[in-house]
């Protein structure tokens, strides 16, 4: 009965999503979409931010959600700022929260001192019933797939002769650009450049590797960039700012340079002050279908369980 349910709200989210901008699910419309927790020294966000889990301000965080960036309403939660799933913790230093721009933060757990400053209109939601815990199973599921899909689509290489300056070659003008990497080969300072195409390609790179360590500057278009990590279990973002959307599903991501795009993650560990930038992802990469998200059931549940053990 429980997978009977399940996969009737998979295929809804499916419908649902369809109706919006789906490339990414409806993580599509959040500067950064995290399954777990996440906690922040210090930084902000310029879109909205969901987190499964518990978040934790060390330091100082805002959330800023400015009026140029989407604003993703989630069944009953609107006009959202921040859309947690667990506790929003002011952390061991007193950490201070601030949502800005008028948006709302739901928390469906509760809210410790100090009490966030809500700047503007917005108001604050805690133990709120409108933050679904199927929202972020659903989203695991869609992404799960949607990573695992495009991990398996024919790809070109990246050329890599010049060890320290890389290029692509667009061989689709306007349409979708697949290339394989190795994560090893994105570290130490390294550029990567986009040679022909018309800059509205959709680019997506899949790489390899479990562990990523980044450092390489992009010089391609942000907006129609996914980077599919879909081995990783950790990326570490330290070296330099990451440019363009990131699937990294199963990743703890440790940020201590800007990422300019939608991050969807695991877990998120901010430092350094660091900053998610909105680049909503503006691409055509392919989305898993409704039939196949059904199936996909199991696996989201077991999502649901490692939480409820945590």
């Amino acid at each position: 009965m429980l997978q009977f349910k399940f996969a009737a709200s998979l295929c809804a989210f499916a419908l649902v999503a369809s109706a919006h901008a789906v490339n990414l699910g409806v993580a599509n419309d959040f500067n950064a979409f995290i399954f777990g927790n996440a906690i922040a020294q210090s930084g902000d966000s310029d879109g909205a931010v969901a987190v499964g889990g518990n978040w934790t301000t060390v330091n100082s965080y805002v959330f800023n959600a400015h009026s140029t960036t989407p604003n993703p309403t989630i069944g009953s939660a609107i006009n959202l700022g921040l859309y947690l799933g667990g506790n929003l913790n002011g952390g061991a230093n007193n950490g201070a929260t601030q949502i800005n721009s008028g948006r709302n933060a739901y928390v469906a757990g509760t809210v410790s001192n100090p009490a966030p400053l809500m700047n503007g209109d917005g108001t604050m939601f805690a133990g709120s019933a409108a933050v679904q815990a199927s929202t972020f199973t659903n989203q695991f599921a869609y992404s799960s797939l949607q990573s695992s899909t495009l991990s398996g689509l024919a790809a070109g290489s990246v050329n890599i002769s010049n060890p320290n300056n890389y290029s692509i070659q667009i061989t689709n003008t306007g349409g979708l650009n697949v290339y394989n990497i190795n994560g090893s080969l994105l570290s130490g300072g390294k550029t990567l450049d986009v040679v022909g195409g018309n800059g509205l390609e959709t680019i997506i790179f899949n790489v390899t590797g479990t562990s990523v360590n980044w450092g390489t500057e992009y010089h391609g278009n942000k907006n129609r960039t996914l980077w599919n990590f879909y081995q990783a279990t950790t990326l570490n973002v330290t070296d330099r700012q990451l440019q363009g959307s990131v699937l990294a599903v199963g990743a703890a991501v440790n940020q201590g340079q800007n990422i300019e795009g939608t991050l969807i993650a695991s877990s998120l560990n901010i430092t350094n002050g660091a900053e998610l930038h909105s680049f909503t992802f503006e691409g055509n990469a392919p989305v898993p279908e409704p039939a196949t998200m059904i199936g996909l059931g199991i696996g989201a549940l077991a999502l649901a369980r490692r939480k409820k053990r945590n």
